[in-house]
């Protein structure tokens, strides 16, 4: 987030409800708040919406751009396919698939979406043909897409201490994709 802010951009960051304290020690209100947390990924979607309403009401007038990691990569394409009115761009690393994102799988909206999109994958993932048709689909549908070589799941692929070698070319690529929206 401060390598973004210094590039002057806002940044909206939610907790939805999952995520959070499963992954890399995070703390996630809203999943802390939740005694019995039975929802899966796709559960998190109206999460997203009410961020995206929030704002809409807020009166931010700036270009929105989504960005998410794996189960949030895929509803960020959602929500970016369903209010194309509301989103100017989608980056989207590591869409997740398969059966934890049955009710909600990303090649439907990798393949409708009109709004410009960066797909990230880091190579350790493109032995999987849903990663591979994900990254096809995203080609044949004029979008950008990047695979990271040393990259690993997620926007993780961005921090330096989680994978090995220097994500500086990631972050190159990321940065030339944000610059056409300032």
């Amino acid at each position: 987030m401060p390598k973004l802010k210094d590039q002057g951009f806002n940044i909206l960051a939610i907790d939805q409800r999952v995520g959070g304290q499963y992954f890399y020690g995070g703390y996630n209100r809203t999943v802390a708040e939740i005694s019995k947390n039975e929802y899966h990924y796709c559960d998190a979607y109206p999460d997203m919406v009410a961020a995206l309403d929030y704002l809409n009401a807020s009166g931010f007038t700036g270009k929105t751009i989504l960005w998410g990691s794996s189960y949030s990569a895929t509803l960020a394409l959602k929500l970016a396919n369903n209010n194309s009115n509301a989103v100017d761009g989608v980056l989207a690393f590591s869409p997740a698939s398969g059966p934890p994102m049955k009710d909600c799988q990303p090649n439907e909206h990798i393949e409708a979406l009109k709004l410009p999109l960066l797909l990230l994958k880091p190579a350790s993932e493109m032995q999987s043909e849903r990663s591979q048709t994900q990254i096809k689909l995203a080609n044949d549908n004029g979008h950008k897409t990047y695979i990271a070589d040393n990259g690993v799941h997620g926007s993780s692929m961005l921090d330096d201490n989680r994978i090995e070698g220097s994500s500086s070319q990631t972050w190159n690529v990321v940065m030339d994709f944000l610059s056409q929206f300032k």
